[in-house]
């Protein structure tokens, strides 16, 4: 694949019983061109990779990586599958922006941060979702903006697939 630019990239160590313990640190700069370089000792590691790129939302995360000498890691979204909201047929769905979160995504950014979008690529896995969506006014008004917000809506993402959302 080609590489990406602007990305952040953050890690947090773990103990050998899954337990972090560090808080997640950024090790790249924000906009940075380049991934980075990053020197770390033996153990147990999260690290997680978020970038936008041509309206797409990237979260890549590789969990429990166990660093026993010098490697390298490289996020694919090859590897990843894709989240959008769907229009059901009949509806009048006019555009939507899709929030999406798990306990990876409160991990880096805090539990009051999801993901912003209105298409993902995300580490396959279960995550749960908002969606603002405007919809059409059925009398040719304006358009009425909805936010399903209860926190119920959930959606397992599988590697290589697109799995649709709907409001």
């Amino acid at each position: 694949g080609k590489a990406v630019t602007n990305a952040e990239y953050f890690i947090t160590m773990q103990d050998k019983d899954g337990v972090e313990l560090t808080l997640p640190r950024q090790i790249n700069t924000s906009a940075a061109d380049k991934a980075p370089t990053v020197y770390i000792d033996k153990g147990t590691y999260n690290i997680y990779s978020h970038f936008k790129q041509d309206a797409n939302t990237y979260f890549l995360t590789e969990t429990n990586k166990a660093v026993t000498d010098k490697a390298t890691l490289n996020f694919d979204a090859a590897n990843s599958g894709q989240v959008s909201v769907g229009n059901v047929e009949g509806s009048k769905l006019e555009n939507a922006v899709l929030y999406l979160y798990n306990d990876d995504v409160s991990n880096i950014f805090g539990s009051s941060e999801v993901l912003t979008g209105q298409q993902f690529f995300v580490t396959p896995g279960d995550y749960q979702y908002i969606i603002d969506a405007e919809i059409a006014d059925t009398e040719g008004q304006e358009n009425w903006i909805y936010v399903f917000a209860n926190n119920k809506h959930t959606a397992t993402v599988e590697q290589g697939k697109h799995t649709e959302v709907h409001v």
